[in-house]
């Protein structure tokens, strides 16, 4: 009971407030009216949920071997994500490392789904576009 309770006040979890059966559609309450909502997009919707999942744990696992190389004089910091990307500010001189420890980790699929096909590509730039 705790950890539904932690999934619900963490919003960590898939909601369609105020789902119904309207005629032969299910309809839901959003932002801005009622959307329609199919087998296919509750699919997608949990697959983006587990995928989101996997990446934040991936992501916290670079963050915390990076605050322990961190200092102000080398920047180490995971400073942002992006749908399934993780981005991270390191020194030049450790390039080529962090980003081999990157791909390493964010190719390792979860303990609780150990045969989930997964891999990664890493790039570098001096700007977000220049990785792209």
């Amino acid at each position: 009971m705790q950890r539904q309770q932690d999934y619900l006040t963490n919003g960590m979890f898939i909601n369609y407030p105020n789902l119904r059966k309207v005629g032969n559609e299910y309809l839901y309450d959003a932002r801005y009216g009622a959307n329609k909502i199919y087998g296919g997009k509750v699919i997608e919707n949990v697959v983006q949920a587990l995928a989101r999942i996997i990446v934040f744990d991936q992501m916290a696992k670079i963050d915390q071997a990076f605050r322990k190389k961190d200092s102000k004089a080398n920047r180490f910091k995971v400073v942002l994500t992006v749908h399934d990307e993780v981005v991270a500010v390191v020194p030049e001189a450790a390039l080529g490392k962090c980003v081999e420890f990157m791909e390493k980790t964010m190719s390792v699929p979860p303990s609780w789904c150990s045969d989930l096909p997964i891999a990664c590509e890493a790039n570098y730039g001096d700007n977000y576009g220049d990785c792209k």
